[in-house]
């Protein structure tokens, strides 16, 4: 499965995504005026929670994320 996540904003970095007690993978957050996805290759992981955390410098607006099959 592909997740994909929206963001904007002035920072950039890692965003990591987790189940809540191992990562899932890192999503690479770019600086953007605009909305713009990043995405990243899972596999599938059933049915758990999600953790988004940033770890950039600077701030971004986060205003989706998605799954899409590959």
């Amino acid at each position: 499965v592909q997740l994909s996540v929206k963001t904007r904003g002035e920072g950039q970095g890692p965003m990591i995504l987790s189940d809540g007690t191992e990562d899932l993978g890192k999503l690479d957050i770019a600086q953007a005026e605009e909305w713009i996805a990043a995405h990243l290759a899972i596999d599938a992981i059933g049915r758990k929670p999600l953790y988004f955390t940033y770890r950039g410098s600077g701030t971004i607006d986060f205003l989706s994320f998605r799954f899409n099959k590959i």
